[in-house]
């Protein structure tokens, strides 16, 4: 969790610039964890096959940096409306990795349940709609 409590800037108060690095590498509960675990144990194996260990570590570097610039700029834009929060935890990571699982990778097999027709990848992108709920 990031929060400011005043100052002109969000994060120069009490000098948390680190904190805007480090979001990316714990998250916020256990069972959010557990659900994040899931979801890139399933997806980033097949986005790295895809696109080899030296482009997949590129990727995921990019994505943390540009996460982190935007939130930078989040917070400034927003801190005199007060929403000074950004959620602890590799979640644009997760989501851009799956944003490229749901690109690069077809599904396997389809079925029907009921009147909705589902994949195989369904059931990451449940998972992942509880992660962020």
């Amino acid at each position: 969790m990031i929060t400011s409590t005043s100052g002109p800037f969000p994060h120069s108060y009490l000098l948390q610039y680190w904190c805007l690095l480090s979001q990316h590498f714990a998250c916020t509960n256990p069972s959010v964890l557990l659900l994040m675990e899931l979801i890139l144990y399933n997806s980033a194996v097949n986005v790295e096959r895809q696109f080899g260990s030296v482009k997949f570590a590129s990727f995921i570097t990019v994505s943390a940096l540009v996460s982190s610039t935007l939130s930078f700029m989040t917070l400034l834009a927003f801190h005199r409306l007060d929403i000074n929060y950004l959620p602890a935890g590799p979640t644009s990571i997760l989501f851009s990795i799956l944003y490229q699982f749901y690109r690069l990778v077809p599904s396997a097999y389809t079925f029907q349940i009921f009147a909705l027709k589902v994949s195989n990848k369904s059931f990451l992108y449940i998972l992942a709609l509880q992660v962020n709920i």
